[in-house]
């Protein structure tokens, strides 16, 4: 999981690109959004080859240009060519604003010189700016015409994200998945439904998080049987993020298999974010070499990356 699925989904006007499309705002409470400020001007992922010496294989990088309202005007991606160790071109998300909608257009960049329209989102406002619908095209790269893949509802209770569903083109259109989100002084919950076409199968997953001076510091996901299968733990300092404890748990007929990783997060002297790791641990809980183990640099001309203080998100299909 990367640090910007820490942010909780709120206004439009608040929108960081990603991969998949997160809307964020630094809240202190569930309910109450305080001010945006733009994630990054730049983002580089690597493989972390060894825990020893910090060797690393830069993976993938994404730079992000905003308006002079910090709102994200552009995003752009790229993947590292070992071969001639230059950072390649992949995509471009261009971000277009009107007055009660928001179109996302993603650009393919072939030969480092041509762009070629794949894929458009388009996200539906209400009158207070945030999203109520949001739906992703498919662009034909030849004939330009559009075939709709997804559509994303959104329910709010002020600010505040309560009921968030996914629907995808299979054979019919239907609903892929559902969350609901309740809310407690001393307790979270995000209920998950995903749903089965053909075979009309129902998957329920329930995380519960338990929070102290209105954070979360544990989480236990559960399956349909009502049977643990993750516990992640948090750390914090001067309320900043700094340790991510998961143990996934794996069961089978005879045995109970877990597996154990850390994320670490540092800041600066100004409290923004500047590195993210994650490290699998062993069945002792010790740090290992591993081919899963990654670091992520964050960068800021602007001084201005968001501060990760909630731990929940939506994540819509990939566009």
């Amino acid at each position: 999981m990367n640090v910007e699925q820490f942010y909780f989904l709120c206004k439009v006007k608040q929108i960081i690109p990603s991969f998949f499309i997160v809307i964020s705002c630094v809240l202190s409470t569930p309910a109450k959004c305080q001010g945006f400020q733009p994630f990054a001007d730049s983002i580089i992922y690597y493989q972390l080859l060894s825990i020893e010496n910090e060797s690393k294989l830069p993976l993938r990088k994404e730079t992000f240009v905003y308006t002079m309202g910090q709102k994200a005007k552009e995003k752009s991606t790229f993947r590292w060519d070992r071969n001639v160790n230059l950072w390649i071109p992949e995509y471009t998300y261009r971000f277009i604003y009107h007055a009660s909608e928001l179109l996302i257009e993603k650009w393919a960049i072939e030969n480092r010189k041509n762009e070629i329209l794949v894929a458009r989102n388009i996200a539906f406002l209400d009158t207070n700016g945030s999203i109520i619908k949001m739906e992703m095209f498919k662009v034909d790269r030849y004939s330009g015409k559009s075939v709709r893949q997804n559509a994303q509802e959104f329910e709010y209770k002020g600010d505040t994200l309560i009921n968030y569903q996914l629907f995808e083109q299979g054979t019919t259109f239907f609903k892929k998945k559902e969350l609901k989100f309740l809310f407690q002084r001393q307790k979270w919950t995000k209920l998950e439904k995903t749903f089965q076409e053909v075979s009309g199968e129902v998957i329920e997953k329930k995380y519960d998080y338990s929070l102290h001076n209105a954070l979360p510091v544990q989480l236990v996901l559960r399956n349909t049987k009502g049977e643990t299968i993750q516990k992640d733990s948090f750390e914090y300092k001067n309320k900043l993020l700094v340790r991510w404890f998961t143990e996934a748990i794996k069961r089978s007929d005879k045995s109970t298999v877990s597996q154990h990783s850390m994320k670490s997060y540092r800041y600066d002297e100004n409290g923004q974010l500047k590195t993210s790791s994650t490290i699998r641990l062993n069945q002792q809980k010790n740090v290992t070499n591993h081919s899963g183990n990654t670091l992520t640099d964050y960068y800021s001309s602007k001084n201005s990356i968001c501060k990760p203080d909630v731990l929940f998100t939506v994540d819509p299909a990939d566009f």
